[in-house]
């Protein structure tokens, strides 16, 4: 048995005799923060964060300890819709770039791909992405969780980076927009997001922040289709 799996286990046991006895909220806290550091320290840490998460749903702990509401990671969703008017294989070809978010998002300065996942920049890769400043962080390491081109979806996930976005998680799809008579062809982006909520903000402060940029680098990427059409770039 593995060093971290013997901590764990021993950790499940000291956390069942507690509830038993209703141990204080500060003993049950103390615990909670020890199961963290264990699973910080451990190589299978989605399994022993599965089984905390399992111990923490029983709802009579939660009544009996407030804290641990604190100390859990509390999360918060959103999604934005933006409609651009331009034919989807342009937008989701300037989407789909990986490897050059700065085209429309105004935020990046720079991108590196860091790993190049399937040797085509596709799914499992890997980008440190440098930030402009004047926004909280300086960079972001960002992975591509999936990109299906037949469905027009893109996944990306923040795992690591100095910026605000702890633990986030996007998901855009795009879709061609039913246009009516004469009227130009138009294409329907939705990007829906989780993310951690930071300490001493609320839910609604952090929706509205990462509501703003999303908002913002949609709207960029929707003067960037414009311009390239106005250009003849595109067909």
């Amino acid at each position: 048995m593995s060093v971290c799996r013997s901590k764990y286990l021993t950790w499940t046991d000291k956390l069942k005799e507690n509830i038993r006895r209703d141990t204080s909220s500060s003993g049950l806290c103390s615990l909670l923060r020890y199961a963290f550091e264990i699973n910080k320290s451990c190589e299978n840490s989605k399994l022993y964060t599965k089984h905390l998460i399992n111990q923490l749903k029983d709802k009579s702990i939660f009544k009996r300890n407030r804290k641990w509401k604190v100390l859990t990671k509390k999360r918060c969703r959103s999604t934005v819709i933006e409609t651009i008017e331009a034919p989807l294989p342009l937008v989701w070809s300037i989407l789909r770039r990986f490897d050059k978010p700065q085209a429309y998002k105004r935020f990046v300065k720079s991108c590196t791909i860091r790993n190049d996942g399937d040797g085509e920049r596709g799914e499992g890769s890997v980008r440190d992405v440098k930030l402009v400043s004047g926004v909280p962080g300086d960079f972001s390491t960002e992975r591509l969780d999936k990109l299906d081109d037949e469905s027009h979806v893109m996944v990306v996930s923040i795992i690591g980076g100095n910026q605000r976005l702890v633990n986030y998680r996007s998901k855009t799809k795009v879709v061609a927009s039913s246009p009516e008579e004469d009227e130009k062809e138009k294409t329907v982006v939705v990007e829906s997001y989780a993310v951690d909520v930071p300490e001493g903000n609320s839910e609604e402060d952090t929706i509205l922040f990462v509501d703003t940029i999303t908002r913002y680098n949609l709207s960029s990427l929707a003067k960037l289709t414009k311009k390239m059409m106005e250009q003849s770039l595109y067909g």
